[in-house]
C-alpha cells in the first residue's frame, strides 16, 4: 500500500487536541494558555489535576520520516527552553506543585529518535533538581494513537469544517501503485484509447490514477482519524454504486447530462453523510470514486479529442456493472475475524484481553508493525520505540464473532474462544495455504505477551 500522510493546519490540530485532552483528563480540568499575550511558555494546555503540561505541534506535511523527527526534535528543545526561562509564571499555574510531565503533542510519531531525544530531555531535566518539576519528570512525545477511537471520531466531528488536507501521489508512488495494479490500467488504457488520441493516453490514464490514489489516502487518513465517518462515506458510495448497478444511471440520453447527473449524485450521498467535509475533501472523493469506477467498470464512448481526461469523461456514455474489487484485508470481515480467532487461539489459555488484541491487530497488518513486536519480545526494542494504535476493524470483528457464537466476551475486557470458535482456529491454523504471515507472526508473539507486559506497552512505561 502506498504511504501517504494526512497535512494538518496547525490551528486546526490545536483545536483537535485540545478536545482530545478534554476526553483525556475531563473538559474541566485542561486549561489553555494563549500565546497572544507574551508567546505560550512553552505550553498550550495544561492539567492541574495530573500535573502534565501539553505542548501541540503539527509539522508542515509533506515530510520524510527523518525530517519530521528532526522538526520535533527541534520542537521540544525550543518549548521545554521557554519552559524554564518562564518557570515562575508557570509554576503559578500549576499552583507551586511540580509538573510530572511534558507532552508534545502531534498527529503523527514515527521515528524512534524522537524517544531517544525525549530520554536525554528528562535525564538532562532531572539532573538539574529544578523546583518546579517533580523528581520523576518525564519528557514524551503522544500522537492520536494515544487516543481512543470513540475520542478521534468525537473530536472530528467537532471541526466546523473538516478539511484534511492529502498531497498529491508523487511520480515514484504511482509508478509503485502501477507495478502492483497492471489488471487495472491494462483497463483503463483499453477503455481510454478509444476516447483519446494516442499522445494523449498516457496522460489520461495517469490522471485516472492519480485521482484514485489521492482519494485512496483521503479515505485512509479518515479511516485512521475518524472511523465512524470513514464507514459512513464507504457505506455511502457504496450504496450509489449499488444503485448505478441496478437501476443504471440517470440524466437523460446525452453523456453529458448522464455524467453530471451521476457526479452531482456522488456529490450529494457524500455530503449528506459527512456535511462538514471541505469542498476539497468532497471533490477528491468524487473524482478519486469516479476514476476508480473507470479502471473497474466496462462502458463506451465517443471520443473526445480536446482535453485529457476530465474531458474524456465529459463527453462518454457509459454503463456500471459489478465487479469483484480489491480491498485491505483489515476491511474483509472474514480476514478480520480469522485474524482474531488466531490472535485468542496462540494466546495462553485461548482468551485475551483488549488491550493485547488491539496491539496485534495493529501490528499484524503491516510487516513493519510485525517486525516491531518480534523485536519488541526479543529485547531490541522498547515500550517508546514501538507505535500502539486502536484498530476499529477489531471491535467490529469481535461483534461479529461473537454473534456468531465462536468467542465470548466478559465484562467488556477479556475475549475467549468457545467451543465452536477453537475448532474454527485450529482449521485455520492447519490450513498451510491461508493467512500464511499472520499465522506464523501470531504463533510466534502471541503466546509471549503477558497481561501485565501489554499495560506496559501502552503505558509506554519501561520494562525493568
Amino acid at each position: 500500500m502506498t504511504a501517504f500522510t494526512t497535512i494538518w493546519n496547525p490551528d486546526d490540530w490545536e483545536i483537535f487536541a485540545l478536545g482530545l485532552l478534554r476526553c483525556r483528563h475531563g473538559a474541566l480540568n485542561i486549561h489553555k494558555v494563549p500565546a497572544k499575550d507574551q508567546g505560550d511558555l512553552g505550553i498550550d494546555y495544561y492539567c492541574n489535576r495530573d500535573s502534565v503540561a501539553y505542548q501541540c505541534y503539527a509539522v508542515e506535511e509533506p515530510v520524510g520520516v527523518a525530517q519530521r523527527a528532526k522538526k520535533q526534535k527541534d520542537k521540544i528543545t525550543k518549548d521545554l527552553g521557554k519552559l524554564q526561562k518562564n518557570h515562575k509564571i508557570v509554576s503559578t499555574l500549576f499552583l507551586g506543585v511540580p509538573i510530572k510531565r511534558w507532552v508534545l503533542l502531534s498527529p503523527l510519531h514515527d521515528s524512534k529518535d524522537v524517544n531517544v531525544h525525549c530520554s536525554k530531555k528528562t535525564i538532562e531535566l532531572r539532573a538539574k533538581c529544578l523546583p518546579y518539576l517533580d523528581p520523576d519528570f518525564e519528557v514524551l512525545i503522544h500522537d492520536q494513537a494515544f487516543f481512543g477511537a470513540d475520542a478521534l471520531t468525537l473530536n472530528i466531528a467537532l471541526l466546523s469544517v473538516i478539511k484534511l488536507k492529502i498531497p498529491e501521489p508523487t511520480d515514484p508512488q504511482i509508478s509503485s501503485w502501477e507495478a502492483g495494479s497492471q489488471n487495472l490500467l491494462s483497463n483503463a488504457r483499453t477503455k481510454l484509447a478509444k476516447r483519446t488520441t494516442a499522445e494523449k493516453l498516457q496522460a489520461a490514464v495517469s490522471d485516472a490514477a492519480r485521482f484514485h490514489l489521492q482519494c485512496a489516502a483521503l479515505m485512509d487518513a479518515l479511516r485512521s482519524e475518524a472511523p465512524d465517518l470513514h464507514d459512513k462515506l464507504s457505506t455511502a458510495i457504496a450504496s450509489r454504486r449499488r444503485q448505478l448497478e441496478f437501476a443504471g444511471p440517470s440524466g437523460g440520453s446525452t453523456p453529458n447530462g448522464i455524467l453530471n447527473t451521476e457526479i452531482a449524485n456522488l456529490k450529494d450521498a457524500i455530503k449528506d453523510a459527512a456535511p462538514n467535509l471541505s469542498p476539497e475533501n468532497v471533490d477528491q472523493l468524487v473524482f478519486g470514486t469516479v476514476s476508480e469506477w473507470i479502471m473497474q467498470c466496462p462502458w463506451t464512448s465517443q471520443m473526445s479529442s480536446e482535453s485529457p481526461f476530465l474531458d474524456i469523461l465529459s463527453s462518454s456514455t457509459f454503463t456500471f456493472n459489478f465487479r469483484p474489487e480489491p480491498i485491505a484485508g483489515d476491511l474483509r470481515m472474514a480476514w478480520g475475524i480469522s485474524v482474531l480467532l488466531l490472535c485468542v487461539f496462540f494466546s495462553r489459555g485461548k482468551k485475551a484481553s483488549f488491550q493485547k488484541l488491539q496491539f496485534l491487530a495493529h501490528s499484524v497488518r503491516l510487516e513493519e508493525g510485525r517486525e516491531e513486536a518480534l523485536g519488541l519480545i526479543t529485547g531490541r526494542y522498547r515500550p517508546l520505540d514501538v507505535s500502539v494504535r486502536v484498530e476499529p476493524w477489531l471491535n467490529r470483528a469481535v461483534a461479529f464473532a461473537h454473534s456468531m457464537g465462536l468467542v465470548s466476551v466478559h465484562k467488556g475486557l477479556t475475549v475467549a474462544l468457545t467451543e465452536e470458535g477453537q475448532k474454527a482456529a485450529e482449521a485455520i491454523a492447519k490450513d498451510q495455504d491461508v493467512l500464511k504471515d499472520e499465522r506464523e507472526f501470531l504463533s510466534a508473539v502471541a503466546p509471549k505477551l503477558t497481561e501485565s507486559f501489554m499495560k506496559a506497552v501502552w503505558r509506554a512505561e519501561a520494562l525493568l
